[in-house]
């Protein structure tokens, strides 16, 4: 068990926030959630680093759990639907432990990648509950912003020591010893591109947490969320430059989701930026001559490769397990499926799938009200929740495709800011038919 160069800082401050400042919390855990390769503890006997997002999200289950009254925001949503199907969605995770034990086949891995999906759905929950207060929420949300925006930075950094003689220090964030934290190096060897991946385990990780950054700031652009004058269009202009630069062919699909948003929702917007794409494009494709056959490579030159075959083996997987037990599943962590509709029937069956999509669509619905019936100007907790309800949606989307991100923080922390959007959103609307 050896600590690292961050974790020597990161754990003290943890504690700090956790003692004196909780209100803290939820802003660090939101801005440590990118850096999944980055390990503050790393278990050698298991292969195991423990990341910020693991020091932070305890602590804060640890406060709320003891001191709630020191955490809790003061508009706390209590009893809505959400909690219901979130808590149902779990007690169908457990129930699903019962066909490997009966089977006999109970592994530590079945028992871990549980303990990854628990710890998950308890943040989320926590967040909704501490984040459900104006200034905690906007605070998260910016910090959300700003540590993308630093994880860009660093991408960056790595593309130029990966094309020049200058050596990456990937001691720093790319320090844990999982095994999936070692792929942040790849290069696509037909054209000599190195794959960037800056703080998370592989570019489509990456690709995933800028997507949600993206979708965040494009949702914002509509709205004003109080003193917090963030520079949008210019995080925006960095999370996709990076989005093309790490090759993945995860970010194109959801850049170009994103796109048709921008499309329907700010479509003086689009006109600009389609002038400026095609320059700034250009002068990539001067720049880094290869990049356009190592984005073939990783897109359409995938149909034909292994990756393709490999993944589309894994769905076939979840199907044949999704038959072999349909209504409790064949346990958490039993069939890896690299989507995220036979991931939920084959693992947690058809009961825990659809108290997964009805928790989440309890949470997008406000979302998606307030989209469609805001009156200018635009409130602030509209916007808000428009655009985190994209996140989600974006997040979701990918992961229907290229698999659940379930072990990471991204999803949970959206999920947890959105529940509290939404809980503010109501309770101003309460306030506001009692008035």
């Amino acid at each position: 068990m050896t600590p690292t160069l961050v974790g020597l800082a990161v754990i003290p401050f943890s504690i700090y926030l956790f003692l004196f400042r909780p209100d803290w919390l939820v802003p660090a855990l939101v801005a440590s959630v990118p850096f999944s390769a980055t390990a503050v503890l790393n278990i050698e006997s298991i292969s195991f680093g423990l990341q910020s997002y693991h020091v932070l999200g305890a602590l804060l289950l640890i406060r709320w759990t003891f001191w709630p009254s020191l955490t809790e925001a003061p508009s706390r949503p209590g009893g809505d639907i959400s909690t219901v199907w979130l808590a149902l969605f779990a007690i169908a995770v457990l129930t699903s432990l019962y066909v490997p034990i009966l089977q006999g086949r109970l592994s530590l891995y079945h028992l871990t990648q549980t303990a990854y999906l628990l710890f998950g759905l308890s943040t989320s929950f926590v967040v909704s509950r501490v984040a459900a207060n104006r200034r905690i929420l906007i605070d998260g949300i910016s910090w959300f912003l700003w540590s993308n925006l630093f994880v860009s930075c660093w991408a960056i950094f790595q593309f130029i020591c990966f094309n020049t003689a200058i050596p990456y220090p990937d001691w720093l964030f790319n320090n844990s010893v999982s095994e999936s934290a070692t792929f942040f190096d790849q290069v696509i060897e037909e054209y000599a591109m190195p794959r960037v991946s800056s703080v998370a385990v592989e570019p489509s990780f990456l690709a995933r947490q800028l997507l949600s950054a993206l979708a965040v700031a494009l949702g914002l652009m509509q709205t004003n969320i109080g003193e917090r004058r963030l520079p949008l269009r210019s995080l925006a202009a960095v999370y996709i430059a990076v989005l093309v630069l790490c090759t993945s062919s995860t970010a194109y699909f959801g850049l170009s989701l994103l796109f048709l948003y921008v499309v329907v929702r700010l479509p003086r917007t689009a006109l600009a930026a389609i002038p400026v794409g095609a320059i700034i494009g250009s002068l990539a494709l001067l720049i880094i001559p290869n990049l356009a056959g190592a984005i073939y490579v990783m897109t359409i030159g995938k149909s034909s490769g292994g990756s393709f075959m490999e993944r589309f083996s894994s769905v076939m997987d979840g199907m044949i397990g999704f038959a072999e037990a349909p209504w409790i599943g064949n346990g958490w962590g039993a069939v890896n499926s690299w989507d995220l509709g036979f991931k939920l029937l084959s693992n947690v069956g058809v009961f825990g799938a659809l108290a997964f999509f009805a928790f989440t669509a309890s949470l997008l619905a406000p979302g998606a009200m307030a989209a469609l019936g805001r009156h200018r100007p635009i409130p602030a907790l509209n916007g808000i929740s428009e655009a985190l309800s994209l996140a989600v949606m974006i997040a979701l989307a990918v992961d229907a495709v290229a698999g659940f991100s379930f072990a990471t923080g991204n999803i949970w922390l959206l999920f947890g800011l959105l529940w509290a959007a939404c809980a503010l959103l109501t309770a101003s609307r309460d306030a506001e038919l009692i008035q």
